[in-house]
């Protein structure tokens, strides 16, 4: 699965890398809720698509969380896929976990990006998050 050119076709046919317009182009829906501790997640309820985020949680957390979860929106909506997700216990680690995280990389740090520059202050997610999305953007 090519992600970096997945993200590239999308950020061309939509002429955006927001996470919040391209959802909204392909029809998924995007609801904010007091979840606790769960930033976020993806469903998909009778043929429609949603991704549910804390509503407590900053906004550049949730740009993030956002773009991930469209990752799996997009990556992932297969039954095979669906059916891994609910039944195994390593999911958190898995491969579809680290596709996500790459979508997310490609479509929300821009080329030539600079770590310094992507570090938000007072950003709910934990600076490994950052980090780990940096190398995966430009890691390969």
């Amino acid at each position: 699965m090519n992600i970096p050119l997945k993200v590239k076709n999308l950020v061309k046919k939509y002429n955006t890398r927001d996470p919040f317009k391209i959802a909204q182009y392909e029809n998924i829906n995007i609801m904010f809720e007091q979840l606790g501790n769960l930033k976020g997640y993806y469903r998909k309820i009778l043929g429609r698509k949603f991704i549910v985020v804390n509503s407590e949680i900053d906004e550049f957390s949730q740009l993030i969380i956002i773009s991930h979860e469209l990752g799996h929106a997009l990556l992932h909506s297969t039954k095979g896929i669906k059916f891994m997700r609910e039944h195994t216990l390593l999911y958190n680690s898995s491969i579809i976990e680290l596709q996500a995280d790459k979508f997310a990389a490609e479509l929300i740090i821009h080329d030539n990006m600079d770590y310094e520059h992507f570090l938000i202050e007072n950003c709910v997610l934990d600076e490994k998050i950052h980090k780990r999305l940096f190398e995966l953007k430009y890691i390969k």
